[in-house]
């Protein structure tokens, strides 16, 4: 699960990443600033996993990340992004 969540974030990120540099998104400083905060936690958190093994509190953590990602991240930084966009 690890495995695809850090090859599916880079890939989306840098997708998402060259989007907003081709519109001019004046967002684009804060978009990588979280980016590159959400890929450093994956791998801290590939760290504690290849040190201790898999554990519930590591999936736990996983789960949590992704739902405040969802909900800090996606819900209001892409929703303005996709606004953006559609001017």
């Amino acid at each position: 699960m690890l495995n695809f969540l850090e090859d599916y974030v880079v890939k989306h990120f840098n997708e998402e990443e060259s989007i907003q540099k081709k519109n001019n998104y004046p967002g684009y400083e804060l978009q990588h600033i979280e980016h590159q905060k959400f890929k450093n936690g994956l791998s801290k958190l590939r760290k504690i996993i290849e040190l201790d093994g898999i554990k519930a509190s590591s999936i736990i953590i996983i789960q949590q990340r992704i739902c405040n990602w969802w909900i800090n991240h996606i819900s209001k930084e892409d929703m303005e992004l996709g606004k953006f966009l559609c001017e």
